[in-house]
């Protein structure tokens, strides 16, 4: 009996073993057949791989079929170089591969002089024929053009088919699933929330800070369908979002944002019940708050060895000063109540060849966002406030952290022999200031205490650790 259960667990664990590691989804594939002339196998065939994205050259060997496979490639434009000595050498060059795409190119060699080479051109364009994912692609180039918001979330909508924004129903929706139903990952890490499932610790689409600016994205990869099922909990889309990495060639930019009140539009009137009888309803337009917002951008990426450790760093302050002015009915005084927050956002990464076989990919993400005031009086048509004159100024603040660190180690043994490993830690919560040493609770509409566990969540944080492993034969 304990012999079967070993076998059992042996086979379970070779099961699982073979099983690529496509949840972080952080590398794409090459692979093909190399052939004669007369369609023969050739073995021995070294074939080359070079890209702008990727550190270092991958070189694979054909096998006793002919086959060759590059398992674990950056996603990035990529000229494939194969030779044979008694062989004329081809070239096949904008080979374009995304994100979690496994692409087939098969070359055939003719006997002839090594001084030649073939180079392919005029070729119909690489598709993914192993996979039948419904996905929508989106490169940084491609980013800087369309609309969109600060945050990666935003380009969804834009991007993919049978995507939309829904805030009646948590979020983005693929195909009319639910916003909770989704996944995100950014550099491997599963960024999806550990109590909402939304996307990141704080969603935007409730006001919040961005997760991910789209400044730092390289390329983003939406799935509504078809994705494998190592995506735990998707049962409506998945978004994996690769961050930009360095080069061999220093490249760097600064700039900025800029937005007031003073570059918005005409208020839009909203309605609500008129405070004196609640049998009627009234459209109304409040006077708008005073704002500056101010996002300066840096970024620069380079080698630190040539073909063999490369970073990338950028950091984007985000500066926004907001002031409302507002009368109290009660009293009569007239106040200017300010909302002043500062919210940095840096994110930077090293990856290295360590070895001919072994590469690695460390990145970091850090926010903080600095919240000066988190209330102020709400106003009537006419610029005043039925608030109270004693709760203004709030003296609570809130500072609240979102941190997360991936590290993606892929290791190439031969062209049979693929070992990826992921692993990730993710912090986020919130700090609150003002209010003394002591918990403090509001009741809304009933007198009965908090329970004990909503007690525990009125100051609150969350971690997430992420790991993952996987070994393809």
């Amino acid at each position: 009996m304990r012999g079967c259960r070993r076998v059992l667990l042996v086979l379970a664990f070779v099961a699982a073993a073979v099983t690529p590691s496509v949840a972080q989804e952080t590398r794409g594939s090459i692979e093909g057949l190399v052939k004669d002339s007369t369609g023969g196998a050739l073995p021995g065939v070294v074939v080359e791989a070079r890209s702008p994205s990727l550190v270092g050259v991958a070189t694979a060997v054909s096998t006793g079929e002919g086959a060759y496979r590059f398992p674990a490639l950056a996603p990035g434009v990529y000229t494939l170089t194969v030779s044979l000595q008694g062989f004329t050498p081809a070239k096949q060059e904008h080979i374009v591969l995304e994100l979690g795409q496994i692409l087939k190119i098969n070359f055939t060699l003719s006997p002839g002089s090594v001084t030649e080479t073939v180079n392919v051109v005029a070729v119909s364009p690489v598709i993914d024929v192993k996979q039948n994912a419904a996905a929508a692609t989106v490169e940084a180039e491609a980013i800087e053009r369309i609309p969109k918001g600060r945050d990666f979330t935003t380009l969804v909508a834009f991007s993919a088919p049978g995507a939309q924004s829904e805030s009646r129903n948590g979020g983005l929706q693929f195909d009319g699933s639910s916003g909770s139903e989704n996944r995100f990952y950014i550099d491997g890490m599963d960024r999806t929330n550990l109590r909402t499932g939304l996307a990141g610790g704080f969603e935007t689409n409730t006001g919040g800070n961005p997760e991910l600016l789209t400044d730092f994205i390289q390329q983003m990869v939406i799935k509504s369908s078809g994705y494998n099922a190592e995506h735990r909990a998707a049962t409506g889309g998945t978004v994996s979002v690769v961050t930009k990495s360095g080069g061999n060639a220093w490249h760097g930019s600064m700039g900025t944002y800029f937005n007031s009140d003073a570059l918005q539009g005409r208020e839009r009137p909203s309605i609500r019940l008129n405070p004196r009888d609640q049998t009627l309803a009234e459209y109304i337009v409040t006077p708008p708050d005073s704002y500056k917002l101010w996002e300066p951008t840096i970024e620069l990426g380079g080698p630190v060895l040539h073909d063999r450790l490369w970073f990338y760093s950028g950091y984007v302050p985000r500066i926004r000063r907001d002031a409302r002015t507002a009368t109290f009915q009660t009293n009569g005084q007239t106040g200017v109540f300010r909302d002043d927050t500062v919210d940095h956002n840096a994110n930077y990464n090293v990856t290295a060849q360590l070895t001919k076989a072994l590469r690695a990919k460390f990145a970091v993400s850090n926010e903080r966002f600095l919240d000066g005031t988190t209330s102020r009086p709400s106003l009537e048509p006419d610029g005043t406030t039925t608030g109270n004159p004693a709760l203004f100024p709030s003296p609570l603040k809130s500072n609240t952290f979102d941190d997360s660190y991936t590290t993606v180690v892929d290791y190439v043994a031969s062209s049979k022999l693929y070992v990826n490993v992921t692993g990730g830690y993710w912090l986020y919560g919130t700090r609150a200031t003002g209010a003394g040493t002591t918990i403090r609770h509001t009741f809304s509409g009933s007198k009965a205490p908090p329970s004990v566990a909503a007690r525990r969540r009125s100051i609150w944080r969350m971690t997430g650790f992420s790991a993952g492993w996987g070994l393809s034969v």
